[in-house]
């Protein structure tokens, strides 16, 4: 399921960082609240960024099943512009 627009992505994103938050993963929800945050140039520099975040969250982080698959829904319109990540 692909988001109607980039507001409605950044949005997503912040109630994935809220969530991360109540589960005690702080520097996770910070690395969201960053990019959200942030001026990039570009939306496809946004979202390489954002991959990242995601990626790395998932490394250093132990997530629940039910979150990480709103992960994966953000990684799955992150991949649309970055195939590889």
């Amino acid at each position: 399921m692909g988001f109607d627009s980039a507001d409605d992505l950044a949005r997503f994103v912040g109630h994935v960082g809220t969530e991360l938050e109540a589960l005690g993963l702080h520097s996770a929800a910070r690395r969201f609240a960053g990019i959200r945050g942030a001026a990039f140039t570009t939306g496809s520099e946004w979202l390489g960024e954002l991959g990242a975040a995601v990626n790395a969250i998932r490394t250093e982080c132990r997530i629940p099943p039910a979150l990480d698959e709103k992960l994966e829904r953000i990684m799955s319109e992150v991949r649309r512009v970055w195939p590889g990540l």
